[in-house]
């Protein structure tokens, strides 16, 4: 949310002048923006912008974060995006990126509990080597060294 936003939505709770210094913006700016507007050069480059940024992320399956998707306009269509606009327009549209979930462990091997019985009966050491068990290892054939 930016400042000229916050203040216009909360004009009746808080002064212009308070919320301006607390954001270090002009108060005047504030009112020539809520009587002017964004400007049109700006919201027609941010619609065409938040379009390819879709296309982008859809591509990827949203996992570009604003760095990549500020990298990827320049790298495959030719048109640079600042740093903020790329983080703003995905921001407003609802393009962020997903977040992998994280991975978690499911044992826990650190507890004083004693080990399950074998149900299985599976040996896992070898009675003698290279008798052909899973842990049993032959030396290489010769010419591998």
């Amino acid at each position: 949310m930016t400042a000229y936003r916050f203040m216009s939505g909360h004009r009746g709770e808080h002064a212009v002048r308070e919320t301006a210094g607390i954001f270090g913006v002009s108060g005047g700016a504030n009112y020539k923006r809520a009587k002017n507007g964004v400007s049109g050069r700006r919201e027609k480059a941010g619609t065409g912008l938040a379009g390819l940024i879709r296309l982008i992320q859809e591509q990827h399956h949203y996992r570009y974060g604003s760095l990549r998707v500020r990298e990827a306009p320049r790298r495959d269509y030719g048109r640079g995006v600042s740093r903020k606009r790329a983080a703003r327009l995905p921001r407003e549209n609802g393009l962020n990126a997903r977040l992998r979930r994280k991975f978690t462990p499911t044992a826990n091997s650190n507890h004083g509990l004693a080990a399950r019985e074998n149900l299985l009966n599976r040996e896992f050491q070898a009675k003698r080597g290279g008798d052909g068990s899973p842990t049993s290892r032959a030396p290489p054939p010769a010419g591998c060294i």
